[in-house]
Order: structure tokens, then C-alpha cells, then sequence
């Protein structure tokens, strides 16, 4: 499960790299349990979830602001990328 914030500043470009970073990394374990498998390798699947509240600023006051958060249909992608893709 990864939790993305999308900012009103991020592009598509920005999406598109994010999406080839992650199904690169090397987080899961090989036959000799060292970290050397990518999400492809071991065939697995990946749940994305799109959270405003990891941008929350506290800087002043006492309530969060959520300013730099993207909007509802820009953070919510139009497609589905697939890391079989």
C-alpha cells in the first residue's frame, strides 16, 4: 500500500515517473532474503491511495491547512497504471 499527496503543482510527468520509481524499487526479499526483488519479480500488486492530509501544514494556528493539497479530480488519477504494463 503506498499513500501518494498530489499537489496542484504536479504534472503527469511527475505521476509517470512516481509510477516507474516505485515498481523499480528493490524492496522485496530474494531466495537469500536480501532486498533485491521489484514489485514485477514477485508478481505483485500494488493498492495506491490518493491522501490530502500528507501535505497538512501546521506552521500557524492550531488547524491544519490543506492549501497545497490538488483538488479532488486532479488527485483522483483518470487511469489505472499498471505495473505489468
Amino acid at each position: 500500500m503506498i499513500l501518494v499527496g498530489i499537489e496542484e503543482a504536479d504534472t503527469q510527468e511527475d505521476a509517470d515517473w512516481l509510477c516507474k520509481k516505485i515498481i523499480g524499487l528493490r524492496v522485496f526479499d530474494d531466495e537469500n532474503g536480501v532486498m533485491n526483488k521489484s514489485i514485477l519479480e514477485v508478481g505483485g500488486n500494488i493498492l495506491v491511495i490518493s491522501q490530502f492530509t500528507l501535505h497538512a501544514s501546521t506552521k500557524k494556528g492550531n488547524r491544519p491547512s490543506y492549501i497545497r493539497a490538488a483538488k479532488h479530480d486532479v488527485a483522483i488519477p483518470s487511469t489505472i497504471i499498471s505495473a505489468k504494463n
